[in-house]
């Protein structure tokens, strides 16, 4: 396992001459060059560099110094990329969240997420997530079958091997995901298998090549990650501000995964459990008064009780009458279609 490398984007092997998978020197995170965006002359301190093959090479967190949050999904692993305001997000969250936008679209930067709906933030739960506190932090995409209403995160459903990108290049948007149900298995199957194997190899690459290096070669890293973090806190300094919409876009505090965790930290600094607060699972879509919002038709069996008791969901009796009859008459159409 040690001589293969998988890029942490699309989960793929295959590393060639012109799309070779490489490797932080300091993070150790493997990742194709075009899957990252990688431009060997303006990512090279030295103009020289960029054609050595051993140049160190680093991702931008390990240049700018920080382990970053992602704003779109609670995965702290993979590599990042900074928007244009100075977060941060998941290369692979930015490729299949819509609404996001790159400045750069050869280099992948800087990200934009302001072109996107905030609304979006927390507004579905993830069906994946481990932690039913984080299921609602970011923003959630959809399954691309039909009128599935699966949601989850993209990193989560990264993980299952549910991620897919059509070989077409003319696509306008190539990037698409399934849920487990209708997903291909083999597809999710080889996928899944890489990510663990990518999972292992991050960990244990890192321990191993600190003992294989030289002193010297450390050294050498050591001193061009502090060039590349030099340059990045000029840059960072002395680039124009980020363009702020004029109307406010609020979004929940608890939509936030760093925000979320800096709350769990202190209610552990203060002696508080947090297990003895339960997470609210509530359905989202109900109302104050207790009545649920319209359902959108589909072949579903939510779909099928909405109509077949409209009394629990208007708070009053089947209306009588001709309006009565119809919607009656459509929900056993529906009923025995089902």
């Amino acid at each position: 396992m040690e001589h293969i490398l998988i890029c942490c984007v699309c989960l793929g092997d295959n590393s060639e001459d012109a799309d070779e998978i490489i490797q932080c020197d300091n993070c150790g995170v493997t990742v194709h060059e075009g899957c990252y965006g990688v431009d060997g002359e303006s990512d090279s301190i030295m103009s020289s560099a960029s054609e050595n093959s051993t140049e160190p090479w680093f991702c931008d967190a390990c240049k700018n110094g920080v382990r970053p949050s992602c704003e779109l999904c609670p995965s702290q692993d993979g590599i990042f990329k900074e928007t244009d305001a100075g977060r941060w997000v998941h290369v692979v969250c930015a490729l299949y969240v819509p609404g996001v936008a790159f400045g750069d679209i050869d280099k992948l930067r800087p990200v934009t997420l302001t072109e996107m709906n905030y609304s979006k933030y927390g507004a579905k739960e993830c069906s994946f997530c481990e932690d039913a506190r984080f299921a609602r932090t970011g923003v959630c995409i959809s399954c691309d079958a039909g009128m599935c209403r699966a949601y989850f995160h993209v990193t989560c459903a990264q993980r299952e091997g549910l991620l897919s990108e059509a070989a077409e290049e003319d696509i306008a948007d190539p990037f698409f995901a399934y849920c487990k149900q209708h997903a291909d298995r083999f597809d999710r199957k080889w996928k899944r298998k890489n990510y663990l194997a990518l999972q292992s190899y991050c960990k244990m690459s890192l321990q191993e090549r600190e003992k294989q290096l030289t002193p010297e070669a450390q050294a050498r890293i050591s001193t061009r990650l502090q060039q590349y973090r030099a340059k990045a806190e000029l840059s960072r300094n002395t680039r124009p501000q980020a363009w702020v919409p004029r109307e406010k876009l609020p979004r929940p505090l608890t939509s936030s995964a760093s925000a979320v965790r800096k709350l769990m930290r202190k209610a552990e600094l203060m002696g508080i459990s947090t297990d003895i607060f339960p997470v609210d699972t509530s359905d989202a879509s109900a109302s104050v008064d207790g009545r649920r919002k319209h359902k959108q038709p589909a072949l579903t069996a939510d779909f099928v009780n909405y109509y077949l008791d409209p009394g629990e969901h208007f708070g009053a009796e089947e209306p009588e009458g001709p309006a009565g009859g119809r919607a009656g008459e459509a929900a056993r159409g529906v009923q025995q279609a089902l």
